[in-house]
């Protein structure tokens, strides 16, 4: 899998066992995927809503950035 340079260091040309890189680690079914994504975009819409109801979230910055239910 590595091949010698004249100085005597090595050139690798890929992982020696694929099979242990770190992205095998994690195999999701689509169904898994899909739930992942929806939990995740749930968290990111519940912060939203409770910084907002708070007062906590700047609305001028999304203004700017043209975020369509802040644009009267």
């Amino acid at each position: 899998m590595s091949k010698r340079h004249s100085s005597g260091r090595q050139a690798t040309t890929g992982l020696p066992n694929p099979q242990n890189s770190p992205a095998q680690q994690y195999k999701f079914s689509s169904d898994e995927l899909d739930n992942l994504v929806d939990s995740f975009i749930d968290l990111i819409i519940d912060d939203f809503i409770v910084k907002y109801r708070s007062g906590q979230l700047d609305v001028s910055v999304l203004k700017k950035k043209g975020v369509s239910m802040f644009e009267k």
